[in-house]
């Protein structure tokens, strides 16, 4: 859940996901707002149970199964020790060329269309979210998104990847730190994809992991897979800030093709990304690592 939202783009997020004019007169745009979130709101509520309850499992019945060469192309990262002394210094981490270059572009190549997302009725949180595994949700998938990711093998390997032990492994490399005696236990708590184009938005916040327990952290995770490197900032670049209004800015992504971004949830920071440009994108994967400490 976000925290610490600025009350003014809150407002803003309401006013340009429901077509508010911009009026002089504050009555009668007060007016014309509450109108608009009543009209539409419903339609949204019920697009959101048709993609749900019809057009999805229409899709996972009557689509052709992608990526059929799937096992011919493998997966592997960086070694992520190179990255511990910065990550266990500032908390967060930026790098380029996350995954190997050919699964990457399979990735790319592969990547889902609009229409296999769903969009969330939430203006501060405004673009499409798949294929979402939730490890406490009993079949581990929302929705029908448990179906449909078998129609991508490729985004499946991803995901068995992320949830491997191989890959934990490598993770525990970016937290410890050399000499420590430091017990820990991660796991993967979410993974999704995430479709953003013109007026999407994400308010810069602070999540409820932030006031989590002493002995658990949360890892955020931002995979990049597209976007309009030429501006970042209105591209769904997430960025880092000191404030919740994008004006003092800690990092920018410097490309959204296959990079990584990690942050502690516990860092007293804020993460967001400003409304996307028309003409602008961004594809990218997000997943979360929890941190246990063992006694």
């Amino acid at each position: 859940m976000a925290i610490e939202k600025s009350k003014y783009l809150v407002n803003l997020a309401f006013e340009k996901a429901y077509f508010v004019p911009s009026l002089k007169n504050e009555l009668l745009k007060k007016v014309i707002k509450v109108f608009l979130i009543k009209l539409l709101s419903p339609l949204r509520i019920a697009k959101f149970f048709f993609t749900v309850n019809f057009l999805h499992p229409f899709l996972y019945y009557f689509s052709l199964k992608r990526d059929n060469n799937e096992n011919l192309i493998s997966i592997s990262v960086k070694d992520f020790s190179q990255f511990s002394d910065e990550y266990n210094n500032n908390n967060y981490l930026f790098f380029k060329d996350f995954i190997d270059v050919n699964f990457y572009n399979g990735l790319l190549e592969n990547f889902p269309k609009k229409i296999y997302f769903k969009h969330k009725n939430d203006p501060t949180k405004f673009y499409y979210w798949g294929f979402e595994y939730i490890k406490w949700v009993n079949r581990k998938y929302l929705n029908f998104d448990g179906k449909l990711i078998t129609k991508f093998t490729l985004i499946e390997k991803y995901y068995n990847f992320i949830l491997s032990n191989k890959f934990l492994e490598n993770f525990k490399k970016i937290l410890s730190v050399q000499g420590s005696k430091k017990n820990f236990s991660l796991e993967v708590a979410s993974i999704n994809a995430t479709y953003a184009d013109r007026g999407a938005f994400l308010i810069p916040h602070k999540d409820t992991a932030n006031i989590s327990p002493d002995n658990e952290t949360t890892h955020n995770c931002i995979h990049f897979i597209d976007g309009n490197d030429a501006n970042i900032e209105n591209s769904g670049g997430t960025g880092l800030y000191l404030d919740n209004f994008f004006q003092k800015k800690v990092l920018l992504p410097s490309t959204l093709k296959n990079s990584l971004l990690i942050y502690n949830t516990k860092l007293d920071l804020f993460h967001g990304f400003n409304f996307i440009n028309k003409n602008s994108f961004r594809k990218a994967f997000a997943f979360q690592i929890v941190e246990k400490k063992i006694e």
